[in-house]
C-alpha cells in the first residue's frame, strides 16, 4: 500500500504541526512502544502528562477531537526529558486513549501519510 506524502509545518514551543491546512497534535517518537511482532499496533505511552496544567489540557482536546496524532522525530535535550523537534514522520489515526495525572497513553491503530520534512537521525 502506497501511502500519501504531505508536508508538516510546526512552530519551536508548539505542541502541534499543520498537514494539509488541519492542526493536528504532535506526539515525540521517544515515547513509543514499537511491538516485536509487526502484526500487533504501535502503543504510546508518555508518563509526563499533567491534565492539569492548561497546556496539557489543550493537547489533550485536540488528541480527542481530531482522533490522529503527528510523530516527530525529536532530540533528547537538557536535564529530564526535554525534546527538541527534529522532524515529522507520519500522521497516525489513534484509538483507546487514555490520560491522568503521570500517563497519556493510546494506540495507534492505522498510518494516514508519510510526512515530511523528515528530520535527521
Amino acid at each position: 500500500m502506497i501511502l500519501p506524502r504531505y508536508k508538516a509545518t510546526g512552530q519551536r514551543g508548539q505542541w502541534s504541526a499543520r498537514v494539509e491546512g488541519v492542526t493536528y497534535p504532535c506526539v515525540h517518537n521517544f515515547w513509543v512502544n514499537y511491538p516485536v511482532n509487526r502484526h500487533e499496533p504501535m502503543m504510546y505511552d508518555d508518563p509526563g502528562c499533567n491534565p492539569d496544567r492548561p497546556k496539557w489540557r489543550k493537547f489533550i482536546a485536540l488528541l480527542q477531537t481530531t482522533q490522529r496524532a503527528v510523530l516527530s522525530q525529536d532530540k533528547v535535550t537538557g536535564k529530564g526529558v526535554a525534546f527538541q523537534r527534529t522532524g515529522y514522520l507520519a500522521l497516525y489515526e489513534i484509538e483507546n486513549l487514555e490520560f491522568g495525572l503521570g500517563f497519556l497513553r493510546f494506540r495507534f491503530s492505522s498510518t494516514i501519510a508519510e510526512l515530511f520534512p523528515r528530520g535527521r537521525s
